[in-house]
């Protein structure tokens, strides 16, 4: 699992200094959160490189801990760029912790520029913890936008799907941000989210437990589009990352 991991990171470096005349954006952030049972630290950056004036390459590597768990997430991307801050693309995602591996792909859309940010995704998921009765799907959306020319405020909704023929098991996690920016692409940002986990059977509901955090942090985004305009996709991130 972390030779895969490994693997993909390489890959996705590797397309870089290719690339590198045509960078269309990136973004590193830095994050605590915390919640009433847990204390949760993440590093991660995303970038993206245009090959010709249609498509590009994109890539995101992440790294989180938190008391009860550590794991990596690399992200792989084909894209298509509709105009210069706007894309669609094909994501392949690997989520690796001690407990096992997670393997994401699907589809997905950024737009980029000085009124905000636009993110949108779905795709399935396969974790190697569970066998092949399980039905795994990921899907969110996230958006900000500029209400004046240093002050961004976001929101947020990430789910994780798990069906099986007996229980269905969603994971969502909904958040509203604000972000202010500094000179030279540098901002600080804070966060305040519900993370709930709902089971049901036959349509009945078995249990809805729901869980408060806030989170604050840094950001860095460079480039033409003001920063990437993908970011990770994880399974994980629906639980709180």
């Amino acid at each position: 699992m972390l030779l895969r991991t490994t693997a993909i990171a390489l890959m996705t470096v590797a397309a870089v200094p290719a690339a590198a005349q045509s960078l269309s954006g990136f973004t590193a952030d830095a994050a605590y959160a915390t919640n009433d049972n847990d204390d949760l630290t993440g590093l991660q950056g995303s970038g993206e490189f245009q090959i010709t004036p249609q498509f590009g390459v994109g890539g995101s590597l992440g790294f989180y801990s938190s008391d009860d768990l550590d794991f990596t997430n690399v992200t792989a991307r084909g894209l298509y760029y509709l105009s210069p801050g706007t894309a669609i693309g094909l994501f392949y995602a690997i989520d690796d912790a001690d407990g096992g591996s997670t393997d994401s792909y699907g589809l997905e859309f950024g737009y980029g520029g000085g009124f905000g940010s636009l993110e949108a995704f779905f795709g399935v998921a396969e974790s190697d913890n569970l066998s092949d009765d399980f039905d795994e799907s990921i899907g969110g959306v996230l958006v900000e936008f500029s209400v004046s020319p240093n002050i961004f405020v976001s929101l947020g909704s990430e789910a994780y799907d798990v069906d099986s023929s007996t229980i269905d098991t969603l994971s969502s996690n909904t958040s509203i941000g604000a972000r202010y920016a500094f000179a030279g692409g540098t901002s600080v940002f804070a966060e305040y989210g519900t993370v709930s986990v709902r089971q049901t059977s036959g349509g009945t509901e078995i249990s809805d437990e729901s869980e408060e955090y806030i989170a604050i942090g840094a950001q860095f985004d460079f480039g033409p589009t003001n920063g990437s305009v993908m970011s990770n996709r994880s399974t994980v991130r629906a639980v709180g990352f």
